[in-house]
């Protein structure tokens, strides 16, 4: 699991955080928890 905190921006921002993934499929959730909306515009995944 990861969590990441987000602050409010006019403009569209980039957020990361580390994750581990365990080898074969799983199901990916994005939850939002606040006040207002989260405009979600994408995601990428990368192996480092």
């Amino acid at each position: 699991m990861a969590e990441i905190a987000i602050q409010p921006s006019e403009s569209w921002e980039t957020f990361t955080a580390p994750l581990q993934i365990k080898s074969g499929k799983s199901p990916l959730y994005f939850t939002y928890t606040g006040e207002g909306y989260a405009y979600f515009m994408s995601f990428t995944l990368s192996k480092k």
